[in-house]
């Protein structure tokens, strides 16, 4: 008998140590940690798109998502609680550990943003018109009630990637300018976009260019126009060739394809796009 009731208050005794017994729950502190893992890693039209593009689904974390940032908020204030500086991922685990410590009781919103960079406000996409980052995002509601607890999140993509190609294209084409309209240009915790912008990207001539979009504000809307020109200097020249505006809709996690084909022997360009499984050539003119 005199054991049990040892045993019993030993049990006491380790639940009193481990809670917190305060007038107020805002007078009792938790250690927190909360595991960040990437949900989309490869696009989810990869293998009709790119398939070459795909990637194993089995790397560590940072190969996905280089930095991380985070935010953690009142829930019912939204006021904030703490913020991290910007963390270069360095280890090669698969997830990256987001350690709340000394936070108080209650009810929080925690919102983590990866491959974000510093000068960039979190949830602009595009800012400066740029085509900036592939940036991820993930939130979710803590209920912080124990001397120790965790939870999980996950992080997905917020942009699409539209992919270009140029098929026998002469030689001498060395630069290329890309100019996109009719994007969103933020987007909040909730994965709600809002604004309409612009990107522009100016890059030495390759046979594919690649351009992570924030969605199109809405079906068909966006517009791509690309300018090939003759020399690096594109900024003081008029360029060689202008393509007609191609019309296309971007999509959170989704690739887009068009290929710019040169056919010397008829001097015209080829443009087409992969739409449903299908390629449609939507453009034909004339090399003057």
């Amino acid at each position: 008998m005199d054991k049990v009731v040892r045993y019993l208050g030993i049990i006491l005794l380790l639940t009193v140590v481990s809670s917190c017994i305060r007038e107020s729950e805002s007078e009792c502190y938790s250690q927190y940690t909360v595991r960040v893992f990437v949900k989309d890693k490869n696009y989810t039209n990869v293998d009709a798109i790119s398939p070459q593009d795909k990637v194993n689904e089995s790397l560590p974390f940072r190969k996905f998502v280089g930095t991380v940032y985070y935010t953690l908020s009142e829930a019912s204030t939204g006021e904030l609680v703490q913020q991290s500086a910007l963390a270069t991922v360095m280890d090669d685990g698969d997830y990256f550990p987001v350690n709340l410590n000394g936070i108080p009781y209650g009810d929080y919103k925690l919102t983590v943003w990866g491959n974000t960079t510093a000068n960039v406000d979190a949830g602009n996409l595009h800012q400066g018109n740029r085509e900036l980052t592939d940036v991820y995002l993930g939130s979710t509601d803590l209920k912080v009630k124990a001397a120790q607890m965790n939870s999980d999140v996950t992080l997905q993509r917020t942009k699409g990637l539209l992919l270009v190609q140029f098929t026998n294209f002469p030689g001498y084409i060395k630069s290329i300018s890309a100019n996109v309209v009719g994007v969103y240009g933020t987007v909040d915790p909730e994965f709600a976009y809002a604004g309409n912008t612009s990107v522009k990207k100016e890059v030495p001539f390759q046979l594919k260019t690649q351009l992570l979009l924030a969605p199109s504000v809405s079906e068909g809307a966006s517009k791509l126009q690309i300018k090939l020109y003759a020399t690096d200097q594109i900024s003081s020249i008029d360029p060689v060739v202008t393509l007609p505006e191609i019309s296309f809709t971007v999509r959170r996690n989704e690739m887009g394809l068009v290929t710019v084909n040169y056919n010397a022997p008829s001097g015209r360009f080829e443009i087409w796009t992969y739409i449903n499984g299908e390629w449609t050539m939507i453009h034909s003119l004339d090399f003057q």
